[in-house]
């Protein structure tokens, strides 16, 4: 009634059964388009220990999810403005979240900014001891280019003004953050695997460190 009021076509359904379960049963059966919720950001075995609605329901959902972190007040957060930052690595697994993007930039009239990180390719020094290691400069510097070209022609594929950033760093998950920040994004956007449980902390999540780190609300796809 107050969404309503508010001038919102709303309008409320009561589930029962086990919340994860209800949610991508309900979801699927309607034929939802975005799912909307907020999440604690929660790191380390802190999801194991309290569990985590959001991730699990990552875990299965079939259409986008868009991740507001609860910020603890009662003021309602605001709408994202600005740049819709989407990151990329070459692959068409994370391209799927591109056409995710742009009609969710579309209708929040975000800008479109596509990113890849570039991750130095480290040789390691053994006679200096097996922590020293050095960057292979030649191939970093083909990476990066490569990176760059692969991101413009992504780009002409995506609504005019979107723009492209390629970032080095040894950590993807820390470049994004960053590159974020620096951006002062509004949303990012970025597919994932969706592992859940033990497998995502023994095979690493770059969405799952991103949605703990991130300050900025996130659009996640899991591809099937």
């Amino acid at each position: 009634a107050e969404l309503t009021a508010q001038g919102v076509s709303a309008s409320g359904v009561l589930l029962d059964g086990t919340i994860v379960e209800a949610l991508v049963e309900h979801a699927q059966s309607a034929g939802v388009d975005l799912t909307v919720m907020t999440t604690h950001g929660r790191s380390g075995f802190a999801p194991l220990r309290l569990g985590s609605v959001a991730t699990a329901y990552l875990t299965r959902a079939t259409a986008p999810v868009y991740l507001v972190r609860g910020a603890g007040t009662d003021a309602p957060p605001e709408l994202p403005v600005g740049t819709l930052l989407c990151t990329l690595d070459g692959s068409p697994f994370a391209e799927a979240i591109i056409p995710h993007a742009t009609t969710f930039a579309h209708a929040t009239g975000l800008t479109m900014a596509l990113l890849s990180v570039a991750v130095p390719h480290a040789m390691p020094m053994a006679p200096f001891g097996a922590e020293t290691l050095l960057v292979d400069d030649s191939a970093l510097e083909l990476e990066e280019a490569g990176r760059r070209d692969y991101l413009v022609r992504i780009a002409a594929l995506c609504p005019a003004g979107t723009t492209v950033h390629t970032v080095t760093d040894m950590s993807v998950t820390r470049a994004i953050v960053e590159e974020a920040t620096r951006l002062s994004a509004g949303a990012l956007a970025l597919a994932t695997h969706g592992r859940g449980g033990l497998k995502r902390m023994m095979l690493g999540s770059v969405a799952d460190e991103v949605l703990r780190h991130a300050h900025s609300p996130v659009l996640v796809y899991r591809p099937s």
